[in-house]
């Protein structure tokens, strides 16, 4: 049986993520939007999170709060580049998680 067809070029989108995290803190209100609403929500839910990892956040991060009731963050990106100053953080490929379930 044949492989699969590759549909998707992770190393040109690897490259084009980490070129674009040269500029992206200039047009990130998107981005931002999408974290203020994680946050809401998480400051909502009564759960705390031991341990959570936020893929293509980078920095933004930051802007979890406690009330979040998340510990321990983990950014993970496919482009190092765009993992800013978060810590820890690790570069991954997000189709292939090097995490246990």
């Amino acid at each position: 049986m044949n492989a699969p067809p590759v549909i998707f070029n992770r190393s040109l989108y690897r490259r084009r993520r980490a070129r674009a995290a040269k500029s992206l803190a200039d047009a990130d209100f998107l981005h931002r939007r999408a974290m203020a609403d994680i946050v809401d929500r998480l400051e909502t839910v009564t759960r705390d999170f031991p341990r959570a990892l936020m893929i293509g956040v980078g920095d933004l991060t930051e802007l979890l709060t406690p009330a979040c009731g998340v510990r321990e963050i983990i950014a993970g990106d496919l482009a190092a580049a765009r993992l800013g100053a978060a810590r820890p953080a690790v570069a991954l490929d997000d189709e292939a998680l090097p995490f246990a379930a």
